[in-house]
């Protein structure tokens, strides 16, 4: 994985907090942000995104400002049978080895070509590389290490505890939150069954989901839980 990496919400971090000036004059860094499901590497199309960004920066930078472009990789994602397709070319055997793993985090499934940590590791590698040919250098935040990290446990507990709230301002055209099978793992057909607060980690929550067949039948039942 790239080195690289800061996180947004305190702790280590390679992104300048601030800058000096020529006068002492004290200036925050302008982020840039951009992001990419590391799914699989895709091809020209997907670069539109990040050279726009790229192109904000330089323009930013020129103006005297310090600029931070950053790519956030997607990595809580589940893997679609789609983008596994398209990630192993089509191979019909890895399609065979790895569609079980099918609506699991893309960072805790395995790299079907045995060179990284995980299936999200290697596209992410595959595409900052493809980005230093085109001299874009962006700083990677990976979202699932994030969520463990608990980096968004604060906005996560009061996202939960005013969730009713939150339901009544939001309009009906927003996507649906989505919670990890308690028992498969599988994110794109669970349904969250129940909430409630952690005794013994205050400030963080529990939800009971399932994973269900989907009501379009694209998605098989992921496991036996009721």
């Amino acid at each position: 994985m790239p080195d690289a990496r800061f996180d947004p919400f305190g702790g280590d971090s390679t992104m300048p907090r601030d800058s000096l000036s020529q006068t002492g004059r004290r200036i925050l860094p302008r982020v840039i942000a951009t992001g990419f499901t590391a799914a699989f590497l895709g091809d020209e199309r997907t670069l539109r995104e990040f050279v726009a960004g790229d192109l904000v920066a330089r323009r930013s930078r020129t103006l005297g400002e310090v600029p931070v472009l950053t790519l956030i990789n997607d990595s809580y994602d589940p893997l679609t049978e789609r983008q596994l397709r398209v990630g192993v070319d089509k191979d019909p055997e890895l399609i065979r080895q790895f569609t079980p793993f099918c609506g699991r985090p893309i960072a805790e499934i395995p790299d079907p070509y045995g060179c990284h940590g995980s299936y999200s590791d290697h596209f992410i590698e595959a595409l900052v590389e493809r980005l230093k040919r085109l001299d874009i250098h962006p700083v990677v935040l990976d979202t699932y290490q994030a969520y463990h990290r608990g980096s968004y446990a604060h906005y996560v507990s009061a996202t939960l505890a005013n969730y009713r709230r939150i339901q009544e301002l939001l309009s009906e055209s927003c996507h649906d939150y989505s919670a990890t099978c308690s028992t498969c793992s599988a994110r794109n057909a669970s349904a969250s069954m129940g909430l409630r607060s952690s005794r013994s980690s205050p400030g963080r929550w529990r939800i009971a989901a399932h994973a269900a067949a989907s009501t379009r039948g694209r998605t098989r039942a992921r496991c036996a839980a009721s």
